[in-house]
């Protein structure tokens, strides 16, 4: 027969495997679900592939700034997102937007001279850009331009968002809210474009404020993506009329 003592021993040998077993399939701090999608299987490529190229000297650092399951919401109604840019020598980059069946919604846009860092890119607004539909999935690209004269196209990356209509009561809340009350709304919302861009702006603005550097290592870490915290923010503006490069696919 067990002792007191045996018995007791027992018991908490056991309340620690249970523990383990919880703690083994929670989602630990910085891996929490940031975004409000189930697992959609939609395909994508977060980094870029390819071998070594002419401009790129390693593809697998061209990194779209996405969830790991490469999916995103947003309540805007034109999208704006980012990626991750290493030393390059491209001449320019060509940026997309497809719906999930693949026809082109956006013409694309090419943009010269672009630097390494965090880049962000929107579309802007007009005729040739309508907003999105509420609920349905559109996939981004970015896609490096080794030679712009040549049309010579090398790796890329992607990413999927899907705009969603704000309930009454979070449209009331962001209306008082202010920009740093934002990011904690779109952070508890799930919305993951709108708290990067967000986040995003704020740094620009407050480079140095302790607290915003903080949300933004954490947002990267939750992303698998902490070693992006210290790049550098780049910004390209969005063109009317962009020129088109013909050859070459993705």
């Amino acid at each position: 027969m067990f002792s007191t003592t045996s018995r007791f021993q027992t018991l908490a040998i056991s309340l620690l495997s249970l523990c383990s077993v919880i703690l083994s399939t929670s989602p630990l701090p910085g891996m929490a679900q940031v975004d409000n999608l189930p697992d959609v299987g939609l395909p994508g490529r977060r980094v870029g592939g390819g071998t070594r190229g002419p401009c790129l000297s390693d593809p697998q650092e061209f990194i779209a700034i996405t969830p790991p399951n490469n999916v995103g919401t947003t309540l805007a109604e034109v999208p704006t997102f980012s990626v991750y840019l290493p030393a390059n020598k491209a001449d320019a980059v060509e940026i997309g937007l497809e719906t999930q069946n693949g026809t082109l919604l956006y013409p694309p846009i090419v943009l010269q001279k672009v630097g390494s860092g965090i880049i962000e890119f929107s579309f802007p607004k007009g005729a040739n850009y309508p907003p999105l539909e509420v609920g349905q999935n559109y996939k981004w690209y970015v896609q490096i331009i080794c030679d712009l004269s040549l049309g010579t196209k090398d790796s890329f990356v992607e990413g999927w968002v899907r705009r969603v209509e704000p309930s009454q009561d979070l449209q009331q809340r962001l209306q008082t809210a202010s920009d740093r009350e934002k990011v904690a709304i779109y952070t508890q919302e799930k919305l993951w474009y709108d708290r990067l861009n967000s986040l995003i702006d704020l740094r620009r603005t407050q480079p140095r404020d302790v607290r915003l550097n903080a949300e933004w290592g954490q947002l990267l870490q939750e992303v698998q993506l902490g070693h992006l915290t210290q790049a550098p923010l780049l910004t390209f503006p969005s063109v009317d009329s962009p020129p088109r490069v013909n050859s070459g696919d993705r």
